[in-house]
């Protein structure tokens, strides 16, 4: 008798402790279902043609989600923070290699000279920044590379109006991004980002500032 009580007790204590794990697990794969319709529906992204698709979580100062998508000779990788915001992608897809160009060999600019990759780094740029966050396209790297067919774009993000440390940057492959990353606040800096009202009228700041000098 005393046995079997002991072999019940252990079974409700095995329970105990599966239980609370099981709802973790399960409240963590619905996080993972919400962030990746978020990303999907950021990027419009259609992933038919991949096979199969993993994701994982890391937590530091902010949770970050590593999205990653598999198919025969192709592959993408996301990472997005909770609420979705894109913080890098990487894209790879396999690619007939395009006859040359000119007779001689000589490499040459993609005749389009950067405006539609530009073009492109921007519509990008247009659907994964955030309300209050602008981004600014820098000159050297933006020109296109010899011999190459595609343009590499990075630029300093604006918060609120406002230049930040936080940068972006950004490759354009046929028209379309390959190559995304930016800085992000929450995993930069404790605190955030102050909204755009002013914290104090021009009478208090006057107030403020000569109690200071």
């Amino acid at each position: 008798m005393k046995r079997l009580l002991s072999l019940t007790l252990a079974a409700a204590l095995l329970a105990a402790l599966t239980l609370p794990a099981a709802a973790a697990e399960e409240s963590q794969d619905v996080r993972l279902a919400k962030v990746t319709a978020l990303v999907k529906e950021a990027l419009a992204l259609d992933t038919e043609a991949y096979e199969t698709f993993r994701g994982s979580l890391s937590e530091e100062l902010a949770p970050v989600w590593d999205l990653s998508w598999e198919g025969e000779r192709r592959s993408l990788s996301v990472s997005a923070l909770e609420d979705g915001t894109v913080v890098s992608l990487s894209r790879w897809e396999s690619r007939a290699s395009a006859p040359a160009s000119n007779e001689g060999g000589f490499p040459s600019f993609p005749e389009n000279g950067g405006a539609e990759d530009r073009a492109a780094a921007e519509a990008f740029l247009a659907r994964v920044l955030r309300t209050g966050e602008a981004a600014e396209l820098s000159g050297p790297e933006g020109a296109s590379s010899l011999g190459g067919s595609g343009s590499a774009w990075s630029g300093t993000l604006v918060l609120n109006g406002l230049p930040s440390p936080l940068h972006h940057s950004n490759r354009v492959e046929d028209g379309r991004v390959e190559h995304f990353s930016r800085d992000v606040p929450e995993t930069a800096a404790i605190g955030g980002v102050p909204g755009p009202e002013a914290a104090a009228s021009a009478g208090e700041a006057e107030e403020k500032l000569a109690e200071t000098l």
